[in-house]
C-alpha cells in the first residue's frame, strides 16, 4: 500500500458530542500510531484547546490547528510554523468591520507572545458563552479600543454571534481580499462563527505540505463540517462521518459511522487490518519459499538444536502440561520434542481442527505418537475421543505451550498460516500466554511483522 498520511477534524468527527475521546478511539489510535501509522489532526481550534481535548492520544506528527494558520506540537499545543497577515491585509480586514458592532476577538502576537485581543465592553450573549468557557485563557486580553485590536503580528480574526449580527460581515469580506473566510455554525451550539486566515492558511495546504514533509503519496481525510471542504478537495479519499453536514457528504469519497461510534477510528483500524493482512501475505509466501529450500543437513541441524534448547528450557522441565504440535511439510521437526515429553511422564496435547463452517482449535491428550491419523490439511492429529485439554488458570504455570508458525520477528510477532487458530484458542487465556515459545528454523525470522490488533504475541520465540 502507498504511504499513506490520514487527517482527522476533531469537533463531531474524531470527538464525540460532549468534545471528550472515547476510550476505543484513543485504545485504536495509539496501537496504530504505535505500529507506524501516520495520524494527525486538523482543527479550528487553538493548540492548546485542541492538545486538551486528544490528550489520551499519542500523536506524534504536527497538528494543524486554526484552520490550517499554525502547526502545533499535539501534545503541548505550543506552536511551531505560524502564518500571519501582512499589515495592509489585516488592515483592509479592520476597513471591512467599520461601523459593525462585532463581537470576538483577534488572535495576535505581540512581542512573540499569544494574545487574543477583544474590545472591552463589546460582548454580546454568544460571545460572553465563550469568554465564560475560557476564563482561565490568560491570552484573552481586553482592549479599550478597535485600534488597539490591530497591534502585533496578526494571524487570526474569529467572530461569534447569530447569523443576522454577522451576515453584514460576511458579505463585505466572502469575495475580496487576500484571504480565506470560513462563515458556519457552531457544532454545539445555536451560534455562528465567522473566521478569518491568510490566503495560504487552510487546512487542505497544511494537509498537503505534510504530505510531502514526510514523503507520503496518499492523503485521506476525515470531517464533517464546512471548514473541511478544502481539505477534501485536496485528498486522494475523504471520509464524512454520518453526522457530517450534506454540503460535506456529497464531496465524499464515502460516509463512515458517525463521532458517536467511534467512526473514524473503525475506519482506521479496518485500514490497517487490509493492509497487514496484504503485508502478512507476503511475507508468508517469501518465508515459506525460504523454509521449503532447506537441504537435508539445514532441517536436520535445526532438529537437533530445537530438540536442545526446548528440552534445556526451565519451562519444559517444569511443566506438567505440554501443548505441542506435530510437525507438517517443512515445519522444525518436533517428534523427539514429543516423544521425550511422553517418556518424562508429562500430560502430552495435540491440536485438532474440529467443526465445519466454523473451524475451531482444540487439544487432545496423546499417549503413543503412533495413534496420530492424517487430519486437516494433512496434519498428524490426536482422536476427538481422548481427553481434551481444559485450560486452568492455576494450571497455566505448570504448562508449556509449542507454536509453529510462518514467521516471526525480534518483537514477538508470529505470523501463521492465514486461519487465526492460536490467536483466537490463545485469546482468553491470558495466564497460557505467559508460557508459550513459538519455533521454526532462522530463515523464518524477519525484521518486522504488521501486527494486527487480535493478534496474540508468543512469550519467546526459538529460531535455529
Amino acid at each position: 500500500m502507498k504511504k499513506t498520511l490520514y487527517v482527522t477534524d476533531l469537533d463531531a468527527t474524531l470527538l464525540r458530542n460532549d468534545k471528550s475521546v472515547s476510550e476505543a478511539t484513543a485504545r485504536i489510535l495509539n496501537f496504530l500510531i504505535d505500529r507506524g501509522m501516520l495520524i494527525t489532526y486538523a482543527t479550528a481550534r487553538s493548540g492548546h484547546s485542541a492538545a486538551k481535548l486528544v490528550g489520551d492520544i499519542d500523536f506524534r506528527l504536527p497538528a494543524i490547528i486554526r484552520n490550517g494558520t499554525v502547526f502545533a506540537d499535539p501534545k503541548t499545543g505550543r506552536e511551531t510554523e505560524i502564518i500571519m497577515f501582512a499589515p495592509k491585509e489585516a488592515q483592509a480586514i479592520g476597513r471591512c468591520m467599520e461601523g459593525l458592532k462585532l463581537c470576538g476577538f483577534v488572535t495576535t502576537y505581540l512581542a512573540g507572545v499569544e494574545k487574543k485581543l477583544y474590545l472591552e465592553g463589546r460582548v454580546n450573549k454568544s460571545f460572553g458563552h465563550y469568554l465564560e468557557e475560557h476564563s482561565t485563557d490568560r491570552r484573552l486580553l481586553p482592549v479599550k479600543t478597535e485600534e488597539e485590536m490591530f497591534q502585533g503580528e496578526i494571524c487570526y480574526f474569529t467572530f461569534i454571534g447569530d447569523k443576522t449580527e454577522l451576515d453584514p460581515l460576511y458579505e463585505r469580506v466572502r469575495e475580496g481580499g487576500n484571504w480565506t473566510c470560513i462563515y458556519q455554525q457552531d457544532v454545539y451550539t445555536p451560534d455562528y462563527w465567522l473566521e478569518l486566515c491568510p490566503k495560504d492558511a487552510t487546512k487542505a495546504k497544511a494537509a498537503r505540505k505534510l504530505k510531502e514533509r514526510y514523503g507520503c503519496e496518499r492523503l485521506v481525510v476525515f470531517g464533517d463540517s464546512l471548514n473541511d471542504v478544502s481539505m477534501f478537495q485536496a485528498a486522494d479519499e475523504a471520509y464524512a462521518v454520518e453526522n457530517a453536514m450534506e454540503e460535506v457528504k456529497a464531496l465524499a469519497t464515502g460516509i463512515i459511522s458517525g463521532n458517536e461510534e467511534d467512526g473514524v477510528a473503525r475506519w482506521l483500524q479496518e485500514e490497517y487490518g487490509r493492509s497487514a493482512a496484504a503485508g502478512k501475505r507476503e511475507i508468508r509466501r517469501r518465508v515459506l519459499a525460504l523454509r521449503d529450500g532447506l537441504d537435508r543437513t539445514e532441517r536436520e541441524r535445526g532438529r537437533l538444536l530445537l530438540t536442545e534448547r526446548i528440552l534445556g528450557h526451565q519451562w519444559f522441565y517444569n511443566s506438567h502440561i505440554i501443548l505441542g504440535f506435530a510437525s507438517c511439510g517443512s515445519e522444525i521437526d518436533t517428534r523427539e520434542l514429543l516423544q521425550e515429553a511422553l517418556r518424562l511422564g508429562k500430560r502430552l496435547f495435540l491440536p485438532k481442527v474440529t467443526g465445519e463452517e466454523q473451524a475451531q482449535m482444540r487439544f487432545f491428550r496423546v499417549r503413543r505418537l503412533e495413534e496420530l491419523k492424517e487430519g486437516y490439511k494433512g496434519i498428524l492429529e490426536p482422536s476427538e475421543s481422548c481427553e481434551e485439554y481444559i485450560y486452568s488458570e492455576a494450571e497455566a504455570p505448570n504448562t508449556l505451550m509449542l507454536m509453529p508458525g510462518a514467521a516471526f520477528d525480534s518483537y514477538r510477532n508470529r505470523i501463521g498460516y492465514g486461519k487465526g487458530f492460536y490467536d483466537r484458542f490463545l485469546a482468553d487465556k491470558e495466564a497460557l500466554q505467559l508460557r508459550t515459545i513459538a519455533v521454526g528454523y532462522r530463515c523464518q525470522l524477519v525484521d518486522e511483522i504488521p501486527a494486527d490488533h487480535g493478534d496474540i504475541r508468543p512469550y519467546q520465540v526459538i529460531c535455529v
